[in-house]
């Protein structure tokens, strides 16, 4: 088996564990895919349960799939960046659609912030800035992570190789970089585009 493939497969199995599910169903039996927004995330876990310390668990647990994911990758292709960023992106795939859940799951954004942080540290800092100005102008949250992912992703192609080599402390080519991030925001903007066409038809 080739080593993407073992990246893609164990990055997905991964992420594909459902943290908020187990969490919620554990401490109130609940099923969160039922109450709330039905996303299996920490946002939800949180609104759902009242609990910052619920919500801060799986968020933390979520992280972690993330830098499991993606150092997993490393390991199997023998510190090759990109078989880690597929394992990484495979890990969000598997939360976002997860094979135990009948391919249900979170919006990834805890599990994308974990698999980029030993890669390229500074972009779910620079997400969260520009989530943080779209939350405020538009008010709408979805809306917000739409436009902080294709700020990001902008960011990430128009900047300079020796830059993207910088920011990533040199253990990615700056292709792969792009290349990963554009699988990573797209698999975000995926996830959010329903519920923000959900609430300006009103059906939210």
């Amino acid at each position: 088996m080739s080593q993407f493939a073992v990246a893609i497969i164990s990055g997905y199995l991964i992420g594909s564990i459902p943290t908020a599910y187990i969490i919620v169903r554990l401490f109130t039996n609940q099923d969160i895919r039922l109450s709330g927004s039905g996303s299996v995330g920490a946002a939800n876990t949180l609104k759902v349960t009242k609990s910052k310390f619920l919500g801060i668990t799986v968020g933390v647990f979520d992280i972690v799939k993330g830098i499991a994911a993606f150092y997993l990758g490393m390991y199997a292709g023998a510190n090759e960046f990109l078989v880690g960023a597929i394992a990484g992106v495979a890990a969000v795939a598997g939360h976002n659609y997860s094979i135990w859940l009948r391919f249900k799951g979170g919006r990834g954004l805890a599990t994308a912030a974990g698999m980029l942080l030993p890669w390229i540290w500074p972009a779910p800092i620079i997400w969260l800035a520009i989530w943080g100005i779209g939350k405020k102008v538009t008010g709408n949250t979805h809306l917000s992570s739409i436009i902080a992912a294709g700020v990001l992703l902008v960011f990430i192609f128009v900047a300079k190789s020796e830059w993207l080599l910088a920011l990533t402390s040199n253990i990615a080519h700056p292709a792969e970089t792009r290349i990963a991030m554009f699988l990573l925001c797209g698999l975000i903007v995926i996830k959010h585009i329903d519920p923000v066409r959900k609430k300006s038809s009103g059906d939210m």
